[in-house]
């Protein structure tokens, strides 16, 4: 049994009850910058123990072994990174003249993957769009959503015209192909076992389809087919 724990404005804490162990007490694992704390409780602690020793506000789920990683990733996204609405005063009198008013983005057939979380969308001064997409799930996490998963753009902006698409790096200051050119390129002795890492590839234009591999985030820069055709602009 798992029981996934958040604990808010802190790290999360994954807490895997042990059924079959000697062990007297619980042991918690120091946290680290990509894996969350890890508490083993066994029955002679129990989850008062648990509950002792973190404070706060607290979301607490119990699913069967293996079967948690959706919850703790989707609910801890919208915990975590709750969708953030702005809001602008108007200056002049033609501002509603040329901007939208009302902004619905997506055809409303399509939605993102349950796999994917928007990061970013903004647009820019030169009315290029800033959009990044990241995977939240790690290889063989689950079943189906550590799959390779696609965002389709063309479904994203219905009526916008993407006229070109480029790839940038993670903090969208150069251009990833660049970028990749310039990495050094290390002799490294690996084990016969590594395991491959999946990635997503080009994309093509005539699709404009997103292919995001296991824990991958891919950042670009959007253009659309003119001036009069921005993001929220008439």
């Amino acid at each position: 049994m798992m029981i996934s724990l958040w604990q808010q404005q802190q790290l999360p804490a994954m807490v895997v009850v042990e059924e079959n162990d000697n062990l007297d007490s619980p042991v918690m694992s120091q946290p680290s910058s990509d894996s969350p704390r890890q508490l083993v409780v066994t029955p002679q602690s129990g989850i008062a123990w648990l509950l002792s020793q973190i404070q706060g506000k607290l979301y607490i789920r119990v699913d069967p072994l293996g079967k948690g990683a959706q919850w703790r990733r989707s609910t801890g996204q919208k915990i975590y990174s709750p969708l953030l609405i702005a809001f602008s005063e108007e200056h002049g009198g033609n501002w509603s003249n040329s901007h939208a008013t009302t902004f619905s983005m997506m055809d409303h057939s399509y939605s993102l993957p349950d796999n994917v979380a928007l990061i970013t969308l903004q647009e820019l001064q030169d009315g290029n769009v800033l959009i990044r997409f990241a995977h939240m799930y790690e290889a063989g996490e689950d079943k189906n959503l550590s799959e390779m998963a696609y965002v389709d753009l063309k479904k994203m902006f219905p009526g916008k015209k993407i006229s070109k698409i480029v790839e940038m790096n993670l903090s969208a200051n150069q251009e990833r192909q660049q970028m990749e050119k310039k990495k050094l390129k290390w002799q490294v002795e690996s084990s016969p076992s590594a395991e491959t890492v999946v990635r997503g590839g080009l994309v093509d234009f005539t699709e404009l389809v997103i292919e995001l591999g296991p824990m991958e985030i891919r950042t670009f820069i959007l253009n659309f087919n003119n001036t009069y055709n921005h993001l929220f602009h008439r």
